[in-house]
């Protein structure tokens, strides 16, 4: 799935219960920024919602572009 969100609030709510330490304290996504991944494995986070970014188009589709390439590995995993 895709998420898409405009705005300086992150639309995290449907993450917030998830078991696992995924939103820092501003509602942000945690990530790793090198692979995009969040600490729930096959779950990816790019853009304005992941926590280190800099909230800018640039940065997102930069983002994006590493993520793929790693949401690609991983689907060859499973």
């Amino acid at each position: 799935g895709i998420f898409v969100n405009v705005g300086m609030i992150p639309v995290t709510e449907p993450f917030k219960h998830t078991g696992v330490t995924l939103l820092d304290e501003f509602g942000y996504v945690r990530n790793n920024p090198s692979t995009m991944e969040t600490p729930i494995r096959g779950l990816f986070a790019v853009g304005d919602v992941r926590a280190n970014s800099v909230r800018q188009i640039a940065s997102a589709v930069g983002d994006g572009s590493i993520a793929g390439i790693n949401i690609k590995k991983y689907i060859e995993t499973i």
